[in-house]
């Protein structure tokens, strides 16, 4: 099965991709981790464990949390605030993600697309795809505030898929044995 795994907004947040990956490329699986161009030392990681990547933006992470002028949103007092901004930030990354990730899907024709809680791109490009979606969640998941603040950003791919919301994983695993018998079981 060909599998796209779509990387969070850290280094942090993909390793645990890049486990499941190299889980699923010892069970003999086809797996291709898409991100920012520059994941960081993620990228030196996915190599180590023969993952390939694929950039699909230039942009980074960072960049989402800067105002068009380069100055960073300044961060709220208020804890809910706080996560607010950073849902609008991280839809705003999975936004630029989404420029670039249906086409690697059109491309590579995926059967399943997995990613982490803060990888808000990976389950549009899934519905994008018509494939299932699976959740790691090794990391921990993103608040309600965040979902739905990251959702509010991502209006326009949404209707483009004629979704209201973002769609829930199909299934989630916290562990690369996990994820492998995941996709044991979607066939």
């Amino acid at each position: 099965m060909r599998i796209l795994f779509v990387a969070g907004d850290t280094p942090e947040a993909v390793l645990p991709l890049i486990a499941a990956a190299r889980a699923a490329l010892v069970a003999g699986h086809e797996v291709v981790l898409a991100g920012a161009a520059d994941l960081g030392g993620a990228a030196e990681a996915a190599a180590g464990a023969g993952v390939a990547t694929a950039a699909v933006t230039a942009r980074t992470p960072a960049e989402a949390f800067v105002d068009t002028g380069g100055n960073p949103f300044p961060v709220p007092q208020d804890p809910h605030e706080r996560r607010v901004l950073r849902g609008r930030c991280l839809g705003r990354f999975a936004a630029w993600c989404l420029e670039g990730l249906p086409g690697l899907a059109d491309r590579r024709r995926p059967g399943v697309v997995a990613g982490v809680p803060s990888a808000f791109a990976g389950p549009l490009v899934a519905a994008h795809a018509k494939v299932p979606y699976v959740q790691i969640t090794a990391a921990p998941g993103e608040p309600l505030a965040v979902a739905l603040a990251a959702a509010a950003e991502l209006t326009p791919q949404l209707e483009g898929l004629g979704l209201y919301a973002l769609p829930r994983p199909d299934l989630s695993a916290d562990t690369p044995e996990a994820f492998v018998a995941a996709l044991a079981r979607l066939g």
